[in-house]
């Protein structure tokens, strides 16, 4: 019996190393986003934290 993965099993674990450095992607996005407001010095404390949420 073998100890390397199938082909399918290669490309299943390819398709979810994908999917996961897409969201890492997107969440690392949308928190540079919320943090660039929050630390605008162009809105009062309480403006940025609307304006962020």
């Amino acid at each position: 019996m073998s100890d390397l993965p199938t082909p399918l099993e290669r490309a299943r674990s390819v398709s979810r190393d994908r999917a996961l450095t897409e969201q890492a992607d997107q969440h690392a996005i949308t928190l540079e986003s919320i943090l660039a407001v929050l630390r605008s010095g162009r809105l009062a404390d309480a403006a940025a934290r609307r304006e962020a949420t």
